[in-house]
């Protein structure tokens, strides 16, 4: 069994998590969380809170803290149209509810049994991504459940663990990031889940924070805490796996498919960073490391250009000319992309002096290159464009 949340965080969509259910260790809460999912529209009346939708569809996230739980689930008072700071996190309904008891007492409707709790090792709290039951003490589950960030073996015992983050984890992280108020943990954003259902072999898991392209070999998970694919104590298996996700990366750019270049080349960085060693611990991978990292900056400097954001593209190729560069990783002919990059990124932002100075230690590194030279031309151009529309603006600001 399988299911799926489709999440949003501040109206902007970020992708699908996919859960499978363990439904021979947990039926009841298994059964309870997919109809959860999939019962789009059904309702109860209670005599307390009125008509309570059976569904997590326009729930939210109202509980998170990082490096341990993202937590969901409160039918009765987390919906995204009706929230309620003061008492989201008490309220819950399961689908075992009975339709025609009204006399039973809330917030929490449909109460049912623990399941499996010592005895499923495949969902143990020994690892992130493990989906949970909420509750507040023995046999009291209802709707609310959580996601675990990082391992929780405390919870072992006193949470029913009815299944596991398969697709979406990259979602999850995304979800554990938000920013949060210290008193309570609430997210200052909406965090909303805006779809659910059941979730088949070969459905799409669509994600909008990263690519889940497999082109070139990029297997890896987002983040490389979150991946077993390759052994984190081999600095080699590591290095391989960045040049892969570069790799992956140039092959979408290839096919114009951008903004997926650039989250595989931000990916790869993010993996650069997390395992690239000191110079005294291994003189040679070092030297690797710094050669992709060289190659990522540029390479990302571009993206950003081309997508029209040159902050960014500023940004980045500074970050490269700012490396230290002992072991001179860095040739004049990356030097010169950097600061024609930088120049160009500089001139589109109406930076015409200093995108003028870049292009031209661009020219001195690399003399031969008749872009630079023209681009040069091109600039100087429309500097003196831009200064007569500024002298004309200002005589008429006096007059």
């Amino acid at each position: 069994m399988f299911a799926f949340l489709d999440v949003t965080i501040g109206g902007s969509k970020i992708g699908r998590i996919v859960l499978q259910l363990d439904s021979v260790n947990c039926p009841l809460a298994s059964t309870n969380f997919l109809n959860l999912c999939r019962q789009v529209g059904k309702t109860f009346h209670s005599k307390e809170h009125g008509e309570i939708k059976l569904t997590y569809q326009g729930t939210r996230f109202h509980r998170i803290m990082k490096n341990f739980i993202i937590q969901a689930g409160d039918l009765v008072f987390g919906r995204d149209e009706s929230f309620n700071q003061e008492q989201v996190g008490a309220g819950g309904a399961s689908t075992y509810i009975n339709d025609l008891s009204d006399h039973e007492e809330g917030p929490i409707y449909g109460k049912f049994d623990d399941e499996a709790l010592d005895t499923s090792p495949e969902n143990g709290f020994d690892r992130p991504f493990i989906l949970a039951m909420a509750n507040s003490g023995p046999n009291s589950n209802s709707s609310q459940f959580f996601i675990t960030t990082y391992p929780c073996p405390h919870l072992q015992g006193k949470h029913t663990a009815l299944g596991s983050v398969i697709h979406g984890k990259s979602v999850v992280r995304d979800i554990e990031k938000v920013d949060t108020a210290k008193e309570n943990n609430s997210p200052l954003e909406p965090v909303v889940i805006v779809a659910c259902g059941e979730w088949k072999e070969g459905d799409p898991a669509p994600v909008f924070n990263c690519s889940n392209s497999q082109v070139g070999g990029d297997v890896f998970e987002e983040y490389p805490d979150d991946d077993d694919n390759f052994d984190k104590d081999s600095l080699e298996k590591a290095l391989e796996a960045v040049e892969i996700i570069k790799e992956s990366g140039t092959l979408l750019l290839k096919q114009n498919q951008i903004q997926d270049a650039l989250f595989k080349y931000k990916k790869s960085l993010r993996y650069l960073n997390e395992f690239s060693p000191d110079q005294d611990q291994s003189p040679q991978l070092y030297y690797s490391f710094l050669v992709l990292k060289k190659k990522l900056y540029l390479n990302i400097s571009l993206v950003y250009y081309r997508q029209g954001q040159f902050s960014r593209a500023r940004d980045y190729a500074e970050y490269l000319l700012e490396m230290e560069d002992s072991l001179q990783v860095i040739a004049d002919t990356d030097k010169a992309k950097a600061f024609f990059r930088k120049g160009l990124a500089q001139i589109a932002l109406k930076d015409f002096e200093n995108g003028l100075n870049a292009l031209k230690a661009a020219q001195e590194l690399n003399p031969s290159d008749p872009r630079i030279s023209n681009e040069i031309v091109k600039a100087s151009k429309s500097f003196e464009l831009f200064k007569k529309r500024e002298q004309i603006k200002l005589e008429a600001f006096f007059k």
